[in-house]
């Protein structure tokens, strides 16, 4: 578990150095992936992120994340990456 996590970091710091330099409007550009923008592609990835620790680390708020989460895969895709759309380029970091 220990090499996983390292991994993980490792992968979050490759991650960062790809997109810790952009602007907003380097933000906004749009992916070959179903059209997101970097921040959608990001959202998703913290979303997932922050759900896998709660399981990991709090039983009842990842509970409660889950039974928030919509049957619906439409509803459930637009929730993830909406998650980050009104947060900055700084804060989309920081997440």
């Amino acid at each position: 578990m220990k090499q996983i996590c390292k991994d993980l970091a490792a992968e979050h710091e490759a991650l960062d150095q790809v997109v810790a330099n952009l602007d907003e409007k380097g933000w906004s550009t749009v992916t070959y992936c179903w059209g997101w923008t970097v921040r959608d592609e990001i959202s998703h990835l913290a979303y997932i992120d922050g759900t896998s620790k709660l399981a990991v680390v709090d039983k009842d708020a990842f509970l409660k994340r889950v039974k928030e989460m919509p049957a619906d895969f439409d509803k459930f895709h637009n929730l993830v990456i909406s998650s980050g759309r009104d947060k900055s380029g700084t804060e989309m970091l920081h997440w």
